[in-house]
C-alpha cells in the first residue's frame, strides 16, 4: 500500500486546521508553538492535522486518539494498535504530503522548484558527478526542475532508510529518463533509475520510485522498500481538499 494524500496550504485550510488543533497531544501542542515565524507554525498545524485525520480513514480510530513515538532517528511512529499502518510527511511552502503505507520503510519528500537555491555550490556538495551533469544537461529553464527531483529523491530515500544526513549523499544516485532504460520495471519506476554502495543497501534492486508533479507545481518523491516482494506497488494519489477530511 502506498497512498500518497497531498493538501494545499493557504488561508482556507489554516484556518480549518487551527479550529482543528484540539486533536493535538501535549507533545504537539508545545511543537506547534515553539515556532517562531507564522509560515512554519502553519505547515506544521495544517500537516499533523491533516495526517490525523487521513489516518482515521484506515482505522476506526478518533483523530485525538492518536498516539506518535518519535524513535532514535527521529521519525513518527503510531503508537499501540494499528498493526501494518504507517506513515511518513513532508511539507514546504504551500503544500503538505501525507504517505500512507505499510511495514515497509517508505519515505517521502515535497519542494516547490521556486525557491531559491544556489544549485551549484548544492549540487557539488550532495549529487554524484553523473546527477550533476543531468542536471546541466537539461536547458537553463528546466534545470531547477531537475535538481529538485534528485533532490526530493535523495531525501525521500534517507527518510525511508531513517538515517537523515548521516547518509552519505554521494553513496547513491539517480538516473532519470524521458523513455524507460529497459531496467527491470518490477523495481522501479520506469523513468527512475537507482544505485548504492553495497555499505548504504545491499540490494538496491528492492527499492522503487515514484515521482509526481501536482497541478500546484510542487515536486514530490517516493522511495519504498519492497524487499523481495515479486511485484512493486501502486502509488495511489489522493487530493481530497478540506472539505472531505
Amino acid at each position: 500500500m502506498l497512498d500518497l494524500w497531498l493538501q494545499r496550504v493557504d488561508e482556507a485550510s489554516a484556518r480549518w486546521a487551527e479550529q482543528q488543533s484540539w486533536v493535538f497531544d501535549e507533545e504537539e501542542t508545545r511543537r506547534w508553538r515553539r515556532y517562531l515565524t507564522s509560515e512554519t507554525r502553519v505547515l506544521f498545524l495544517v500537516a499533523h492535522v491533516v495526517t490525523r485525520r487521513v489516518l482515521s480513514r484506515y482505522e476506526d480510530r478518533a483523530p485525538e486518539s492518536w498516539r506518535f513515538d518519535r524513535g532514535t532517528d527521529g521519525r513518527p511512529e503510531i503508537v499501540g494498535g494499528a498493526p501494518g499502518l504507517r506513515f511518513n510527511i513532508s511539507h514546504t511552502e504551500g503544500m503538505v504530503a501525507v504517505l500512507v503505507h505499510d511495514e515497509a520503510d517508505c519515505g517521502v519528500d515535497i519542494e516547490h522548484p521556486w525557491q531559491s537555491m544556489d544549485m551549484p555550490s548544492v549540487s557539488r556538495r550532495v549529487f554524484t558527478d553523473a546527477e550533476q551533469a543531468a542536471i546541466y544537461a537539461q536547458p537553463s529553464e528546466l534545470r531547477a526542475d531537475r535538481f529538485y527531483q534528485f533532490w526530493t529523491l535523495k531525501e525521500a530515500f534517507i527518510k525511508a532508510k531513517g538515517k537523515g544526513l548521516a547518509l552519505p549523499l554521494k553513496q547513491f544516485s539517480f538516473a532519470l529518463y524521458d523513455e524507460p532504460p529497459g531496467v527491470d520495471e518490477r523495481w522501479v519506476d520506469q523513468h527512475i533509475e537507482f544505485d548504492c554502495d553495497d555499505a548504504i543497501d545491499p540490494s538496491p534492486n528492492h527499492w522503487q520510485f515514484f515521482t509526481h508533479r501536482p497541478e500546484s507545481g510542487h515536486i514530490v518523491s517516493i522511495a519504498a522498500d519492497r524487499g523481495a516482494a515479486d511485484t512493486g506497488a501502486s502509488l495511489v494519489i489522493r487530493e481530497p481538499g478540506i472539505e472531505a477530511l
